[in-house]
């Protein structure tokens, strides 16, 4: 029997139907708008909970403070919360067109969070992090990746983890994803909800005092970036009132506490300028051979730390000056802020006091910042602890075009840690006025450092004021002349707290067994060595007081710093250009150069007066106590200086100028009139005979002619760009006019009466733009006259 086969027409059309719905089957699915609005919700809060994770772990971290006194998140927290939702939901949205886009855009969300951590908390080296598990099983020719890129090969893992997750994932997993990163989002939060911290300094573990007895010595080590030498100030030349005040100020500060002055101390120029710190703790070591004393390994006590910033820092295997003072029974106290570990020598605590000063992210409560400066501060200092985006911030600079108000930044966020730095100061003369025994006290005080954010007397400025020492890329309009002006404010600052320093350890009576080193770490950038010859190293501010010494004395050795305290240790001499390899015809006219400019003692008096008048307003601005004497006539007339104070041939009567009272921006624009009185007081008048008084106003007229002769002159001399007014708050010129009027009510209502004779003198002024200023006069000057030096 034959085979009957029976054909069905349908069944190639069934099996083409079954084919076509297969493939539709395994096809990518058009999504519908509801599809749409859930992806962009749902990925828009997944991208804003990985980034906001990160930015709450930073803000934690420091002496910040999430939440103000109302328990509420801080204006500029929410701000940039709110920010980082905004930008998370424009990048979704502009990529909704692909779903696969979006879910790579949120795997490189994890990437950079993960680099983030690693750069902020991490304590061991990352970068080669997979090496030292690996690296014995990890072939030689790919080794490189895994010594220098172990971080980032991390972070590419796990974005190609997350971007399949994702992509393969339910849309209800897609939500289970999204709560757990909630509520590691809202862990965070509610611990600094709980547990605000407000730490600008933090108190670390120390060792028990070695001194028991109650009448000791102290000895005080004051280290300071960027201080810039007395002498290459001076040296600029320059005709900025702010520069010339300053480098009378620093003189006038060392000559009335009778420090031993070495204007021409230098350092080596090492690449970090924390060797230069190091160098100075082991005096006796020799330059080439500096890194010796510092430690390759360190032993840390954990892989993390969730409460700081990580910050690179040298740490120290011995400090010759540590084992100095222990050795004479000296407690180690320890101000440290960066840069260099010096509480642990040789990976074991040394000291009997440890405070750190927290540098990022900085406490935002200062005076002056708006809640704009605040929400960029915090932005910057942010975004560069990722260390993913160096040199450049993009957001910040894109504000600084797009807000008219905000001016482009001319700062490193991760370089504010000169704010609050001069609290140490005060902190140092609390803890010798409660402490017994002998006490070493080392700190690194950030002033005047790199980042110029206070004005002459301490105040913090605008932040869009702030300059750095280092130009930053986009900025092309700040020039050598105005961070000149930004580091003489804040060195006057420093001066200024210096004083203050001293004036407390006096008060307590603790100046009579203390020794002080100022040392300038590193020179300031902003002022040159005029000499072509010094291109092997840079003078910095250095000055050392020793009780009973009654005078300032001034050593115009061209010594290191290490070489000048090894010297002051072992009550030697230093020795010149030490370590320093030159010929002896380029060592000769080095020597020759440094030792040519002398400080004279006519310059010392001037600069000391200036300084007694500039730190009375410092003090007065700052409410502190001030123990200097005022400037008195008698010490004018001393210094010879005719324009203050003049005396006629009859002695009876006496010719002073008064100041101006007027300030710069009250005064015409175009050609300035200055009124001047002329009081001629007559003495004793009524014990006089007629006779003599007639004598008496008949020289008095000669003398206003010859006054005003000898006023007009010094006017028409006066160069128009020599003074540069210091800018000074609106507060402090009220402040100074209204003592100005007292003084001169109370001066009439004691005095007899006199002649006036009023004179105008025509001080021809072109170009003058309406300034915030005090002028000199307010000061008691009406022209600056700088200290003198002399070749």
């Amino acid at each position: 029997m034959d085979d009957v086969y029976i054909s069905d027409p349908r069944q190639a059309s069934a099996q083409v139907i079954a084919q076509k719905k297969k493939d539709k089957q395994n096809s990518l699915k058009r999504r519908n708008f509801r599809q749409f609005l859930f992806d962009l919700i749902v990925k828009t809060i997944i991208c804003s909970a990985i980034i906001s994770i990160d930015f709450t772990l930073f803000a934690e971290a420091g002496s910040y403070n999430l939440f103000d006194i109302n328990q509420l998140p801080t204006i500029e927290a929410q701000y940039i919360y709110a920010g980082i939702v905004a930008i998370c939901f424009i990048v979704i949205f502009l990529l909704s067109f692909s779903a696969f886009l979006q879910n790579v855009a949120i795997s490189i969300t994890f990437a950079a969070l993960v680099l983030s951590i690693f750069n902020q908390f991490a304590l061991f080296d990352q970068s080669s992090i997979l090496y030292s598990f690996f690296g014995s099983h990890i072939d030689s020719s790919i080794s490189g990746v895994f010594i220098n890129y172990s971080d980032w090969l991390i972070a590419g893992i796990i974005a190609l983890i997350s971007l399949i997750l994702i992509s393969y994932t339910s849309r209800s997993n897609q939500i289970y994803l999204l709560g757990i990163l909630i509520l590691i989002l809202g862990g965070i939060i509610s611990k600094a909800y709980f547990n605000p911290v407000s730490r600008n300094f933090e108190n670390k573990k120390a060792l028990s005092n070695i001194s028991k007895h109650d009448d000791g010595e102290n000895f005080i080590f004051l280290s300071l970036p960027n201080f810039a030498s007395y002498s290459d100030i001076k040296n600029a030349e320059s005709k900025n009132y702010t520069v010339n005040q300053v480098a009378d100020n620093i003189l006038g500060f060392y000559a009335i506490n009778n420090f031993t002055h070495y204007p021409n101390a230098y350092v080596n120029k090492f690449t970090n300028d924390f060797i230069n710190l190091v160098a100075a703790l082991n005096p006796e070591e020799n330059p080439s051979e500096i890194e010796n004393v510092l430690l390759d390994n360190v032993i840390l006590d954990g892989y993390w730390n969730f409460k700081d910033l990580d910050t690179d820092k040298l740490y120290l295997k011995t400090s010759k000056l540590y084992n100095h003072l222990m050795g004479k029974k000296y407690n180690i106290k320890v101000f440290q802020t960066r840069g260099i570990e010096l509480c642990t020598i040789n990976n074991s605590l040394s000291v009997s006091k440890c405070v750190e000063k927290i540098n990022s992210p900085i406490n935002l409560n200062q005076p002056g910042l708006t809640d704009l400066d605040k929400t960029i501060l915090l932005t910057a200092q942010w975004i560069e602890s990722t260390k993913i985006v160096s040199n450049i911030n993009l957001p910040l600079l894109a504000a600084s075009y797009l807000t008219s108000r905000v001016a482009p930044l001319n700062f490193a966020g991760s370089k504010l840690y000169t704010i609050n730095s001069h609290k140490i100061f005060d902190m140092i003369a609390d803890d010798i006025k409660a402490s017994k025994g002998n006490n070493a006290y080392f700190a690194v005080i950030d002033l005047p450092s790199s980042t110029y954010v206070y004005d002459d007397f301490c105040n913090i400025k605008n932040p869009y004021q702030w300059i750095g020492a280092s130009q930053q890329p986009w900025v092309k309009t700040n020039n050598l002349k105005a961070k000149q002006q930004a580091y003489a404010e804040q060195t006057n600052c420093l001066v200024g707290q210096l004083e203050n320093f001293m004036q407390k350890l006096k008060k307590n009576d603790k100046l009579k067994k203390t020794t002080i080193i100022i040392q300038g770490m590193s020179p300031s950038g902003v002022f040159f060595n005029k000499t072509q010859n010094m291109k092997d190293f840079s003078r910095v501010g250095m000055a050392i007081y020793t009780p009973k010494q009654d005078k300032m004395q001034t050593v115009y050795d061209l010594c290191s710093v290490p070489s000048i305290i090894s010297g002051k240790i072992n009550n030697n001499k230093c020795t010149e250009l030490l370590g320093q390899n030159t010929t002896d015809k380029r060592r000769q006219e080095i020597l020759k150069e440094a030792h040519a400019k002398t400080i004279n003692e006519q310059g010392i008096f001037n600069a000391v007066r200036r300084f007694k008048e500039w730190y009375q307003a410092f003090a007065g601005h700052n409410n502190l106590d001030n123990i200097l004497s005022k400037v008195e006539k008698s010490d004018v007339s001393e210094a010879k200086e005719k324009n203050i104070t003049e005396k006629t041939d009859a002695q009876d009567i006496i010719v002073e100028k008064v100041t101006v009272a007027e300030t710069v921006e009250e005064l015409p624009s175009e050609d300035k009139v200055k009124s001047i009185s002329v009081v001629s007081q007559e003495i004793n008048a009524k014990e006089q005979p007629q006779k003599q008084v007639q004598d008496t106003s008949k020289a008095a007229k000669q003398s206003q002619k010859s006054s005003q002769n000898k006023t007009k002159a010094k006017a028409e001399q006066i160069d128009k760009s020599t003074v540069i007014p210091l800018t000074k708050p609106e507060q402090l010129k009220k402040e100074y006019r209204e003592r100005q009027r007292a003084a001169e009510n109370k001066k009439q209502k004691t005095k007899p009466e006199a002649s006036k004779v009023n004179i105008e003198v025509k001080v021809i002024e072109n170009n003058v733009q309406n300034l915030d200023v005090i002028p000199p006069a307010v000061l008691g000057d009406t022209q600056y006259k700088p200290a003198e030096t002399t070749e």
